[in-house]
């Protein structure tokens, strides 16, 4: 694992970015604006063939990883430049976008996407400084997402085809559970294999949800912070046997 672990976070922006390539022709060959539907294509097939491989990837790394413990964290520069780099997504999105949604659930949108870039800028430091950040500096991450996907449930759910929002969709609920088990990791609960399977499915997801988005420096952000902030083969070790009475 800890040798083939170095291709797994390429394989998936590669995958990710094909996708993206595949998706952009596949509107520019077969969207009709009038009617806001996507017609038949050659690249539908193999738009979902990357799916496939992108999601087949992740579950291969997450049930790999079941095998392996992380090592104590030492500083890294990555993790702080991840960091910074959805904080800047999310500041500039509550910025020059705002919430999809008014009332309390816009609202709550506006105030999580002032506070998460804040706690990713503390997280940042502390990655740094090779500490663990405290528990409560992630929440206000995993909610951001979670009010994202809440404001934008209605625009998808209005959306006829699948393939329009999937992407978008899935890229959002990978990087809601990636700040979620980041955060349980904080607290002492480590659950390695489905960090890394939800974190390298997010990578290709939000990529490819750049195609057709109304976010799109949030979502490219997010997956610059997955992969930067997942573990580096440094940071596993074998899981300890457990003693049969």
């Amino acid at each position: 694992m800890k040798q083939e672990w170095k291709w797994y976070p390429p394989a998936a922006a590669v995958l990710g970015i094909a996708g993206l390539a595949l998706r952009l022709a596949y509107y520019a060959a077969a969207y009709d604006p009038a009617s806001a539907l996507l017609g038949d294509s050659p690249l539908a097939p193999a738009l979902w063939v990357i799916t496939a491989l992108a999601l087949g990837l992740a579950l291969l790394a997450g049930m790999r990883a079941r095998r392996f413990d992380y090592r104590p964290q030492g500083p890294s520069v990555w993790a702080l430049a991840g960091c910074l780099a959805m904080a800047a997504g999310i500041g500039w999105s509550a910025a020059h976008q705002g919430p999809a949604m008014v009332g309390f659930l816009g609202t709550a949108w506006q105030v999580l996407a002032l506070l998460a870039p804040v706690c990713l800028a503390a997280v940042g430091l502390f990655r740094l400084w090779g500490r663990t950040p405290p528990f409560a500096l992630h929440l206000p991450v995993c909610l951001f997402w979670l009010a994202h996907l809440v404001n934008q449930y209605q625009g998808w759910s209005g959306t006829p085809q699948l393939s329009a929002y999937v992407y978008a969709l899935l890229g959002c609920m990978g990087l809601m559970l990636c700040a979620y088990y980041i955060a349980a990791r904080a607290a002492g609960d480590v659950c390695l294999g489905m960090h890394l399977g939800v974190g390298l499915a997010a990578v290709p997801m939000c990529l490819m949800a750049l195609a057709r988005t109304d976010y799109p420096w949030l979502y490219l952000s997010g997956a610059v912070w997955v992969l930067l902030d997942l573990p580096r083969r440094g940071e596993l070790r074998p899981s300890p046997k457990k003693e049969t009475p």
